[in-house]
């Protein structure tokens, strides 16, 4: 690059970084804790870890009972649950099974399937859903919140809520609650999966491009170790 092409592009690429970490990654403040709700959310990310079909599956989801103390049904047919917990009800379904896709089947059941809301939400987006984005209490840290995204629809006159990461169908409501969401976007597009791949094809022609120069800025800076880390 010439030294004035090479100016202006530090000054663009400066200022995508800010608005990018600044969208994208930053944490904010959770200024409404409720510890009972973390705790009820923790104990459905480890439970919805655990495969009905696992033939450990009951002697590991007693264990997570008895450690979180949680009154819990189980319906193996619908692969289904109640939760009860200090005066809380939560009802949900796996949504492993409703996927055809043998390995995002396998990446439900496993800690891979974290960090990939975005990309996985996409995928699975279809003309009858709406593609939502917002803060929700960070699963490690309650005293925060992240950025997040999911799919609603609605079935038989009811709004459900599918999460990817907490491998979970359940009712909106409950889900808004449970996760103190804080909605920041919603896409209707039926031509979201296009458009997707259209923006990473852009950014392949630009990497190809000059991948070391994009690389080598990126690792001048905390954006390498900082945020990276948290993807």
């Amino acid at each position: 690059m010439s030294k004035i092409i090479q100016d202006e592009y530090r000054y663009i690429e400066y200022e995508m970084y800010q608005n990018t970490k600044d969208v994208l990654f930053q944490t904010v403040q959770n200024e409404k804790v409720n510890l009972d709700l973390y705790h009820i959310t923790q104990f459905i990310y480890q439970l919805t870890l655990q495969n009905p079909n696992d033939p450990n599956f009951y002697n590991v989801v007693g264990e997570l009972k008895q450690n979180y103390q949680m009154h819990l049904q189980f319906n193996f047919n619908t692969w289904s649950y109640q939760i009860k917990y200090k005066g809380y009800t939560f009802l949900f379904r796996l949504l492993a099974p409703q996927i055809n896709s043998a390995e995002m089947q396998a990446e439900l059941f496993s800690d891979n399937r974290c960090r990939k809301c975005h990309e996985r939400t996409i995928q699975l987006f279809h003309q009858n859903q709406k593609l939502v984005t917002g803060y929700i209490t960070d699963i490690q840290y309650p005293h925060l919140k992240t950025i997040h995204s999911w799919l609603e629809q609605t079935i038989n006159n009811e709004e459900y809520v599918i999460d990817y990461v907490m491998n979970i169908i359940i009712s909106k409501m409950d889900y808004y609650k449970l996760m103190s969401i804080d909605k920041t976007n919603e896409l209707k597009d039926s031509n979201i999966i296009q458009i997707y791949q259209q923006t990473f094809l852009i950014f392949g022609k630009l990497y190809c491009l000059a991948g070391n120069e994009i690389a080598m800025e990126i690792k001048q800076k905390i954006l390498f170790n900082d945020i990276f880390s948290k993807i």
